[in-house]
């Protein structure tokens, strides 16, 4: 089994919904994995102050697969792409990429994914809140129409969502490895109450026949909660 690291989770004080969510992961230096609270409570106070922010989640966990290895998270949450875009040009999104480079170990790996209409008031918030959050990133295999893939991936939210689980779907909108372009890349969040019940049926059967379509990465998040407005 995995070693989760707790993940501080920051949240602004608007009720804005939100529509898009920034996914930045690295490598993760030492200085980070020692100093990581006290660097990204200073960059998460600029972030949340900009307009149209609702959330700011960061994290370090042992990346899956690579004993050692531990990942560096940064994930902020926004009202419209139109916001997204106006940080994307400010002095507060020029300090978070200057001060990630500083603690990344090689190349930062960012998307800006869309979610859906239906996904955008409440859902975020459970899948945030709940004990652990399950990000599955999906990317098509060679020849794989993105209308199948689409339709796998409504199958793995509709067995959660019968099964009360929270679940949202994000659809890439820009993705990129150090400025090189990454298409076509959705993004599952999943809320669950504990780590066990992700392995029991019927969840693996959608995640096996989605497997079948699309290369399939895995990471597991317990958030803790706390302010930056001190």
């Amino acid at each position: 089994m995995l070693k989760y690291q707790p993940l501080p989770f920051q949240r602004s004080e608007n009720r804005m919904p939100t529509t898009h969510i920034q996914l930045c992961y690295f490598a993760a230096s030492d200085a980070f994995i020692k100093n990581g609270a006290l660097f990204m409570r200073g960059l998460l106070r600029a972030t949340v102050l900009t307009t149209g922010n609702t959330n700011a989640y960061w994290g370090v966990q042992e990346e899956p697969g690579s004993e050692g290895v531990r990942a560096g998270y940064l994930i902020t949450a926004w009202h419209s792409q139109g916001d997204y875009d106006k940080y994307q040009n400010s002095d507060a999104s020029d300090m978070t990429m200057r001060l990630l480079k500083e603690v990344a170990l090689g190349e930062i790996t960012s998307h800006l994914f869309t979610l859906g209409v239906q996904e955008s008031t409440t859902i975020p918030t459970l899948t945030f809140r709940a004990k652990l959050t399950e990000f599955v990133l999906a990317s098509p295999k060679k020849g794989v129409p993105r209308k199948v893939l689409k339709r796998a991936i409504g199958r793995v939210c509709e067995v959660l969502d019968e099964h009360g689980h929270p679940a949202m779907i994000g659809e890439n909108v820009t993705d990129s490895i150090e400025g090189e372009g990454v298409e076509n890349v959705y993004v599952i969040v999943i809320g669950w109450p504990a780590y066990e019940i992700m392995d029991k049926k019927p969840f693996v059967t959608p995640i096996d026949e989605l497997s079948s379509f699309a290369d399939l990465r895995f990471w597991h998040v317990p958030f803790d909660t706390y302010t930056s407005r001190l």
